[in-house]
């Protein structure tokens, strides 16, 4: 996922992870990687989480 995400970056694409839909063997790899995308003003991107992005989707398209 992190490879993928600082590709598509390189690539001229606007990134998001949603850190609680991706894992690691090991906790700790994953929260490097997520400290990683963050760091420099988030560089490779930004990162929230799927309950988070929900809700600024259902803000943005309110049902009728």
């Amino acid at each position: 996922v992190h490879t993928t995400m600082r590709t598509a970056n390189d690539l001229g694409y606007e990134c998001l992870l949603l850190q609680d839909c991706c894992a690691a063997t090991d906790p700790a790899n994953h929260d490097a990687a997520v400290s990683m995308i963050q760091k420099q003003g988030g560089v490779f991107g930004c990162v929230t989480t799927s309950s988070k992005f929900v809700e600024c989707i259902q803000e943005a398209f309110p049902e009728d």
